[in-house]
């Protein structure tokens, strides 16, 4: 078998990773929406002009993917064909090959790059290693997925990338249709089992007070720009056949209408938006800087009176409104209610990790666990993992790469930044 986790698999990495190579923080990753919305899962949208940030892994769905050609490996590096083994499962030296590429790729997009020294490897295939752990316990013990749920994931994951580049896109994580959807399975088998192992574990208000008062007097929750939490609809158009133009102003029209006539914004928007990138959350951009999207759209998100609806514009897209909840002024403390769920997932973050790691520690005992790549010392293989697991697991079932969304994995965002 062969081992190609989505993101959501390597939960262990998710909730301790600061990146492959990068400094060391001194204190638990922050979720990036504890300090900036925008920039932990920054959607894409037709309608933005301006990369959401320089050092995200995943593509917009409006430019063509990477070349499939991988990154190269250091060069004095001989891999072998096989690099652990769990039980009969293998990860293969193809499989290392494509974590370390994504690793290598995360740095280079922090300014970092060069090639990755020894130690680096030992971590990426242990995490590897307690990744596939992780599934095997969610496949004996977690609730199965329906081929109902997963058919709809895999939909959500194809609709996702422009049908145009879903084959390159494929051929350049060496996947083919069925081993995406295997892995997208395997995902939500094991996010369902961590979610259920890890639910008893809560915050107390003290550390989530303390955590807030941690990250303000550190700055990081200072808006550096103005931005505003704005929603929209856009109905698409294209072409010079005024009859569909005309059709689709229709369509915002009456999607208009039912907002005003008392419908929640974010109900119609789920319902009859076109825009990939945010009409499965209300159509929501919270948190969106001046110049991030076209002119058409940006000078209305400046303009409206906030909460109110505007009246339909058009743009090379085609026909959208606007709202505006709330906006932020440069200088400005963001509100801990503001950035609670974030402080939460902080505070949790090192609370999930250990356990999940007495968890995998405690199925070793019973598994057969082998690593032939790279040859460990005794003092590597007794190390504990929870304190070497620094690596972002390849996101093999996520968009294409580069531009819209933040790996768990890179360094922490500066609040305000407006995620470019």
């Amino acid at each position: 078998m062969k081992l190609q986790m989505s993101i959501i698999v390597l939960t262990l990495a998710v909730i301790v990773a600061v990146g492959c190579g990068s400094e060391a923080p001194t204190e638990a990753p922050v979720p990036a929406d504890a300090v900036d919305q925008t920039q932990a899962h920054t959607p894409s949208t037709p309608v933005q002009v301006v990369p959401a940030t320089e050092v995200e892994p995943v593509e917009t769905a409006e430019t063509p993917p990477p070349s499939a050609a991988p990154a190269p490996v250091d060069e004095d590096v001989q891999i072998p064909d096989v690099v652990a083994r769990i039980g009969d499962f293998e990860i293969t030296g193809e499989d290392f090959q494509r974590q370390l590429n994504y690793a290598k790729q995360v740095m280079q997009r922090q300014g970092m790059a060069g090639t990755m020294p020894s130690p680096s490897h030992e971590k990426i295939v242990r995490s590897m290693v307690d990744s596939e752990i992780l599934t095997i316990l969610a496949s004996k013990e977690g609730s199965p997925v329906t081929d109902e749920e997963l058919q709809a994931k895999v939909d959500e994951r194809k609709a996702a990338i422009p049908e145009q580049y879903y084959t390159q896109w494929l051929e350049s994580q060496g996947l083919t249709e069925e081993s995406l959807k295997e892995l997208i399975r395997r995902g939500m088998l094991t996010e369902r089992f961590v979610e259920e192992k890890t639910k008893h574990l809560e915050p107390t208000e003290d550390e989530i007070v303390a955590e807030y008062e941690k990250l303000k007097a550190a700055g990081r929750l200072t808006a550096k720009q103005d931005t505003a939490d704005v929603a929209h609809i856009l109905i698409k158009a294209e072409g010079e056949d005024e009859a569909v133009w005309e059709a689709a102003k229709e369509r915002i029209d009456a999607a208009r209408a039912r907002i005003v006539a008392g419908e929640a914004f974010a109900d119609v928007a789920n319902e009859v938006s076109e825009d990939p990138g945010s009409n499965k959350n209300g159509g929501a951009y919270p948190g969106t800087p001046s110049g991030r999207m076209v002119p058409e759209f940006d000078k209305r998100m400046a303009s409206v009176p906030i909460n109110e609806v505007t009246e339909p514009f058009r743009t090379d897209f085609g026909w959208h409104i606007l709202t505006v909840t709330d906006r932020t002024k440069a200088g400005s403390v963001m509100p801990m209610e503001d950035v609670r769920e974030g402080l939460t997932r902080s505070v949790m973050a090192p609370k999930q990790r250990d356990f999940l790691m007495d968890l995998v520690a405690e199925a070793k005992k019973t598994l057969d666990v082998e690593i032939f790549y790279p040859v460990l010392t005794d003092e590597a293989e007794g190390a504990g993992a929870a304190e070497d697991v620094e690596t972002a697991e390849a996101p093999a079932d996520a968009e294409p790469a580069s531009g819209t969304q933040e790996p768990a994995a890179t360094a922490e965002p500066e609040a305000g930044s407006g995620a470019k």
